[in-house]
């Protein structure tokens, strides 16, 4: 009697210590990376492109620029670029006539909700394709 008192209690014990060390399922949200959109502006000057190309580098997003053009005050006008996400999206775009009614750059959506997950050139559309 006393014996199976004891496996009682031990099964018992080993029972609500594997309890408290379950961790259930959890729903939280997983590490999905945050949205990277880059606009070309013909504000931008050619310091701004490399701090661009920079923070995108430290997102795991390779830039490279095929071609730049700045007026004569140093603000870009003109822009080939390719860009590469490392995770099998990639695409370029040119624009040698920026204007500061276009957005034109590139973005990468990691939502699952996202419609676009991947763009190049004309951004101008793609805040009406996302609703």
């Amino acid at each position: 009697m006393k014996t199976s008192m004891i496996i009682a209690a031990i099964v018992a014990l080993i029972i609500t210590s594997g309890m408290l060390i379950y961790k259930p399922f959890s729903h939280e949200k997983k590490n999905v990376p945050d949205d990277v959109v880059v606009v070309f502006s013909p504000t931008l000057k050619f310091n701004d492109l490399l701090k661009i190309k920079h923070d995108v580098a430290e997102k795991g997003i390779t830039l490279d620029f095929r071609n730049l053009e700045f007026d004569e005050k140093g603000c870009l006008k003109g822009i080939d670029f390719v860009v590469d996400c490392n995770d099998g999206n990639k695409g370029s775009a040119k624009n040698l006539s920026l204007t500061g009614n276009d957005r034109f750059g590139f973005c990468r959506r990691y939502s699952n909700k996202s419609k676009i997950f991947f763009a190049t050139g004309s951004l101008n559309a793609l805040d009406d394709l996302e609703k």
